[in-house]
């Protein structure tokens, strides 16, 4: 599926999957085709608040804020059309984040989440990163999480991402 954010706007497809979240009971694996269109990389830094992590895709445990884990990305401005890739999650309350590698606009990568109750695998195009995020002892339900922009920015253009699972 195409998800669309807008310029000016933080949520993809004006928000629509809020409204009737897709929820999951105890899912430990997420595995999907993502790319990044090229408006999702802008050529300079508007102010500190570009370096922000968007978020692309996840998944939660419970609200998304409590435990939850997400790819994010920020434009490499180094670099014409390359994305910086990052684990982004909640574990706990307490937000982290990791580099996981750069990818080009306009390519399909592969993405795999393994998530155990001591870590997560996350696999780029079969490129392994761990990362800390583990299962919570309580919550196994929760619900999928979509494109989003900010942090404070608000998206400089129209930004689309597709997401196939």
């Amino acid at each position: 599926m195409k998800y669309i954010i807008p310029e000016n706007w933080h949520y993809s497809n004006f928000g629509l999957h809020l409204i009737t979240p897709k929820i999951h009971f105890g899912s430990t694996q997420l595995n999907f085709k993502m790319t990044l269109d090229s408006g999702c990389w802008w050529k300079h830094p508007r102010n500190n608040d570009d370096y922000d992590i968007n978020k692309i895709y996840g998944i939660s445990y419970g609200y998304h804020h409590t435990n939850s884990l997400r790819l994010g990305w920020v434009p490499d401005f180094n670099s014409t059309n390359t994305i910086k890739i990052y684990g982004y999650w909640y574990q706990d309350k307490k937000r982290t984040t990791k580099f996981l590698c750069d990818v080009l606009t306009n390519v399909e990568y592969n993405v795999e989440f393994k998530i155990y109750e001591d870590n997560t695998d996350i696999y780029i195009n079969n490129r392994q990163s761990v990362v800390d995020f583990h299962l919570p002892d309580q919550c196994k339900w929760g619900y999928y999480l979509f494109p989003y922009f900010g942090g404070n920015n608000k998206a400089p253009n129209n930004m689309i991402i597709t997401i196939l699972r």
